[in-house]
Parts: C-alpha cells; sequence; structure tokens
C-alpha cells in the first residue's frame, strides 16, 4: 500500500467560526473536507428549546 493520506475533517458552522478553523487545519493536514448543513433553518422557537439541527453532509465540499 502507498502512503495514502486518509484524514477527513467533518464540521457544521453557523456562523462562519467553525468552517475557518476547519480549514485552516485542513491546511495542515491536506484531507478531505466535509460540511454539514441544516436542512432548514432553525427557528427561534427551536433554539430556543434547544433542539439538534436536521443537518445534512456535503461531501463534495473541497478546500
Amino acid at each position: 500500500m502507498g502512503n495514502e493520506n486518509h484524514t477527513v475533517i467533518v464540521y457544521f458552522s453557523k456562523d462562519g467560526n467553525t468552517r475557518s478553523g476547519a480549514m485552516r487545519l485542513n491546511e495542515r493536514l491536506s484531507g478531505r473536507i466535509i460540511e454539514l448543513r441544516e436542512q432548514k433553518k432553525a427557528t427561534s422557537c427551536r433554539r430556543f428549546l434547544k433542539k439538534a439541527p436536521n443537518c445534512k453532509a456535503s461531501p463534495g465540499r473541497k478546500s
């Protein structure tokens, strides 16, 4: 087997802070990056009840 990189960075970012951290980490690790996105925007009621957001992976996104 070759010396393949099997690093995958999976992240969810509401405000972009985690996104920038994931991108910086990927600069060092040169892995695959997957962003999880909400299927629906959270309503104020959902935020108040602190329910987990419905997330969907976007495996095609790569930096």
